[in-house]
């Protein structure tokens, strides 16, 4: 009776322990689990901000076409002349 007594009490011991030790591996993981989602939203919300900023600094530094001289030239109903500034700044006519 005292080694059946003894036998349970070493298995709950070792339950328990099994038990403290499966706690602490589901602590670790939701642990990392959360560092590893920040992570991963900082890390995407950085690629899109930077995609973001890029594409305008881009645009800035090239310059977006804002009149396309070729549509004034085939159709001369929506202006009279065009102009443009030579090298010396002096307006100069391109088309009529």
């Amino acid at each position: 009776m005292k080694s059946s007594y003894i036998k349970n009490k070493k298995q709950s011991a070792e339950k328990s322990e099994q038990n403290k030790k499966a706690k602490n591996k589901s602590k670790i993981r939701i642990f990392f689990t959360v560092v590893f989602s920040l992570l991963t939203v900082f890390v995407l919300t950085g690629v899109l901000v930077t995609t973001y900023v890029l594409c305008h600094i881009v645009s800035f530094t090239n310059g977006d076409v804002e009149i396309d001289l070729d549509d004034y030239k085939k159709d001369q109903s929506k202006t009279s002349f065009v102009y443009a500034n030579d090298k010396n700044g002096k307006e100069i006519l391109i088309a009529k």
